[in-house]
């Protein structure tokens, strides 16, 4: 009798990193991955276990595919790469259906293993390590706890401290949040995203009244704020946005704008709703002299703080003097109707001609006064603008009768000169009714024409008395 041969098929697998293992299915049917001890012996263990671990993202496109090997008595897994496409830039989502992020139950720590590891690729890995040290990066664990409510735990580390113990197999999956390509929305639902720019550095592209703005960014970091997250993001003219991040009940990540409010320490959800390239014949003075500036590249956004709108003005490229942006954002609210009489009255075809201009202090004036705008039509005909909301609880008087004064001046040296106010809002704050009927009054007692817009619209002065109880 001849004695029985055993024999063996091996082969090799290599994956897509080009790591290499061997393997043997014996003459009995039996499957072994071959083992290289320390002294470089080669030994075989059973392999008992073979899965496929398929990472997808949001969208169910598979961003990753792992060959799941187990082995031994206590079925050791190695895993070897088979497919990958990682996104490039921006934030993605590793939803983990296949059991990847392996979780038991009321475990509050959890560290990201090799298969984590593997499903990203060692460059990938080692780029993701450096961005999140420089905090250029977060990863955030979505998963159910114990309670059966979905939580979300951030780290700038492959390792999680999880403020609800864990239901067992509760990872729901893993944002990966990088800091070029970041889409958000603003409060209004704009889309804006963060990209980062040849040469290095960033811009926020968005759109802003049908126009493509790309606004420079001086510096970007994500830290926390309080107990939210935010990519904080610092312009060119000192102001601080941040893209707020957080998780909701269904373990999506929403992004959305918010600016910094100095003072308050706070952030607030900021919508962009103006675009103005240039403001011409803006007039500043310093106390000492007055010069006269072209203001260029202002956004407006806005904002909500205690139930009222508000605004903030942001020089795009950081050009406009700190001194005028500081004046702009005083008074925002008053800035605001100013820019609206400023379209209005361009709209009609007249100029303007100077903005917060002081006005020559004539004989009869109480001060010196400074009027918000001043027009021109095509005839030379120029209009002293006063702007007012329409809802002030005071106002003193003697502006308006100083307004006249000057006027009246102008008149009677052959000067084109009339009053119009332009009034944001209705009437109803005591102050600014007592402001109208006073202009009213000055207008029948002077020889100074007098107009006067409500919301846009002229308004007969007989109308506006009714409204004003003179």
């Amino acid at each position: 009798m001849f004695p029985k041969r055993r024999f063996y098929l091996k082969f090799e697998y290599k994956d897509i990193d080009g790591d290499t293992r061997w393997f043997r299915l014996s003459s009995s049917g039996k499957f072994y991955l071959e083992l290289i001890g320390k002294d470089g012996s080669v030994f075989p263990d059973e392999v008992v276990d073979v899965d496929f671990k398929a990472l997808d993202d949001e969208a169910e496109k598979t961003i990753a595919k792992l060959l799941e090997i187990g082995y031994g008595e206590e079925a050791s897994p190695i895993y070897l790469a088979m497919e990958r496409d990682i996104p490039e830039s921006g934030t993605f989502f590793i939803h983990d259906k296949d059991g990847l992020f392996e979780v038991k139950s009321g475990q509050i720590e959890l560290t990201l293993t090799k298969n984590f590891e593997k499903a990203l690729g060692e460059s990938e890995l080692e780029k993701l390590k450096s961005m999140l040290e420089g905090k250029k990066a977060a990863l955030v664990l979505v998963y159910v706890g114990e309670d059966g409510e979905v939580h979300s735990a951030w780290s700038s580390r492959l390792e999680f401290s999880l403020h609800h113990p864990a239901k067992e197999g509760g990872v729901m999956g893993l944002h990966v949040v990088r800091v070029d390509g970041v889409d958000g929305v603003d409060s209004g639902g704009v889309k804006i995203q963060l990209r980062s720019i040849a040469g290095g550095g960033y811009e926020l592209v968005t759109n802003v009244e049908g126009k493509e703005l790309r606004i420079p960014i001086k510096e970007t970091l994500i830290k926390a704020h309080g107990l939210e997250k935010y990519l904080k993001m610092e312009l060119e003219d000192g102001n601080l946005l941040g893209f707020r991040m957080f998780v909701d009940d269904d373990g999506k990540m929403h992004v959305e704008l918010a600016i910094y409010k100095k003072g308050e320490e706070t952030f607030r959800d900021l919508r962009l709703i103006k675009f103005i390239p240039e403001i011409e014949e803006y007039y500043y003075y310093d106390g000492e002299k007055e010069e006269v500036f072209t203001l260029k590249n202002i956004l407006v956004g806005e904002y909500v703080e205690e139930g009222k709108t508000k605004h903030v003005f942001i020089s795009m490229y950081g050009d406009t003097p700190k001194e005028i942006l500081d004046k702009l954002n005083e008074s925002p609210e008053h800035t605001v109707l100013e820019i609206w009489a400023i379209d209005f009255f361009e709209g009609k075809g007249e100029q303007v001609i100077a903005i917060e201009k002081r006005l020559e202090e004539m004989s009869g004036m109480k001060e010196y006064r400074v009027i918000d705008l001043i027009t021109e039509d095509q005839s030379g005909a120029k209009a002293l603008v006063e702007c007012k909301h329409g809802d002030e609880p005071k106002i003193r008087l003697d502006q308006i009768e100083d307004y006249f004064t000057y006027a009246e001046y102008q008149i009677s040296h052959g000067e084109k000169v009339e009053i119009r106010l332009f009034i944001g809002k209705d009437l109803t704050g005591e102050g600014a009714k007592d402001y109208v009927r006073r202009a009213i009054e000055l207008h029948e007692s002077k020889n100074v024409p007098l107009k006067i817009y409500i919301k846009g619209e002229l308004k007969s002065l007989n109308e506006v008395k009714r409204m004003v109880g003179g």
